[in-house]
């Protein structure tokens, strides 16, 4: 799954250098004014090994104060690295978020679509996301992950996991369930592990626009468009929904 979408993702790319669309160009405001007035601090530096490169405005803990997600997808294992920066309430300057995840893989946070869960409590909000890792053709582990920033922190919260390995000599591969504690569930616990662990939240649908760029394009490109990044940056925002 994650191949074929890097594979539409990398063909979007080549065409018009954004995922969720080549929109007519919004009017700037003071918001995105701000975040790309700091480009130097959230724009990654391409390095050979990435395959994609992609950025979103966001307003994940939907405090009015927007983020800029910075995401790199690298490594033939299909690894994803992100870093969240949130704008300060002068709308001038950026701070990163302090990011906590388990293990060496952080979620991957290519979907243009993501269920959510709002605490009824305290109103937090937890987007649910897939980390998919390959280890050659034989090993395939796709982990169902809560993301949520909260209390100034940008926390991932490892679900369950799908593995799908081909053992030595096989031609059909075994799958197995494993949950947060590494031990071995069955397909329902998979499937409603989600619904619940999320038991008597509110269910509501996130819309990210992500705009991206491929290893060979990055620098020249995002260069290129720095007079017109506050447009493709507040159609960004424009698009990012909860609802």
């Amino acid at each position: 799954m994650k191949r074929r979408l890097i594979a539409f993702l990398m063909c979007v790319f080549m065409v018009c250098g954004v995922f969720c669309g080549c929109s007519d160009e919004p009017k700037v405001n003071e918001e995105v004014k701000g975040i790309v007035g700091n480009m130097s601090t959230w724009t990654a530096s391409a390095k050979q090994g990435t395959s994609i490169y992609l950025y979103a405005v966001t307003d994940l803990d939907q405090n009015g104060k927007y983020e800029m997600i910075s995401a790199e997808n690298f490594g033939t294992g299909n690894f994803t690295e992100s870093r969240i920066f949130e704008l300060g309430e002068d709308k001038k300057t950026l701070r990163e978020i302090e990011h906590v995840f388990e293990g060496e893989s952080q979620v991957d946070l290519m979907q243009d679509t993501a269920d959510v869960y709002k605490e009824p409590e305290t109103g937090r909000l937890y987007y649910i996301f897939s980390d998919n890792i390959r280890n050659g053709y034989k090993e395939n582990y796709n982990t169902k992950v809560a993301i949520s920033l909260y209390d100034d922190k940008f926390t991932e919260e490892r679900l369950i996991t799908e593995a799908v390995v081909y053992e030595e000599g096989s031609l059909e591969p075994t799958t197995t369930y494993y949950n947060s504690k590494g031990e071995e569930v069955t397909k329902e616990d998979y499937d409603n592990a989600v619904a619940n662990r999320f038991a008597g939240y509110e269910k509501l649908s996130a819309t990210f626009c992500w705009k991206g760029y491929t290893f060979s394009n990055h620098d020249s490109t995002i260069n290129a468009d720095n007079d017109n990044l506050g447009s493709i940056f507040t159609d960004s925002m424009n698009k990012f929904s909860v609802k």
